[in-house]
């Protein structure tokens, strides 16, 4: 399941995509936004940076184009500073069915009655 870290990223892009909407109507967007997300696109705040600096090469940055590993991930959320990560790798079927299951379910409660 999600922790801390991803929620705050996932929270972190909602709010960078409406950075003019008041709390009440970004939670509904929150809910709304992750229900859709197509999981084939990770969520991320800024470009990932691949480093070719001397020292820095030697840290492993999620790719997906690189790492077959990293393309098995079902809901990437990427963490912003470097050496970037995919901070949901542990996302099975199962617990993404879940997971997708009570956020839909969120989306549901948001709406207006």
């Amino acid at each position: 399941f999600f922790g801390g870290i991803t929620w705050a990223i996932l929270v972190a892009r909602v709010c960078q995509m409406f950075p003019n909407m008041q709390s009440v109507q970004l939670v509904r967007r929150f809910f709304l936004i992750l229900s859709r997300w197509n999981w084939d696109n990770p969520v991320t705040l800024c470009p990932i940076r691949q480093s070719s600096e001397i020292g820095l090469m030697s840290f492993k940055v999620w790719n997906p184009k690189q790492y077959a590993s990293d393309r098995s991930h079902l809901m990437p959320v990427i963490t912003p500073a470097f050496p970037s990560m995919n901070s949901t790798y542990n996302v099975t079927e199962t617990t993404k069915r879940i997971i997708m299951g009570e956020i839909e379910r969120a989306h549901k409660l948001t709406l207006p009655k």
